[in-house]
């Protein structure tokens, strides 16, 4: 029998939904509050977003997409 690996959270499902239905790699301080309901302080940083889930959950963007924007 295959074990699965952990389940997302409600947060994160929002946040995977939003990014999805938006198709974005790039997300920034500001986007996330008004749309997952969470405050400033819990949201910092910039996150890359991978267009699907990597196998093995390990995501390493290459340098360009950190120049591309």
């Amino acid at each position: 029998m295959k074990q699965q690996g952990p389940e997302l959270g409600n947060l994160s499902s929002k946040f995977f939904a939003y990014v999805q239905l938006k198709k974005k790699s790039i997300v920034r301080t500001g986007e996330l509050s008004p749309v997952l309901g969470i405050t400033g302080s819990q949201e910092r940083g910039v996150y890359l977003v991978p267009p699907r889930p990597p196998a093995g959950g390990k995501y390493s963007p290459g340098a360009t997409l950190f120049f591309r924007n």
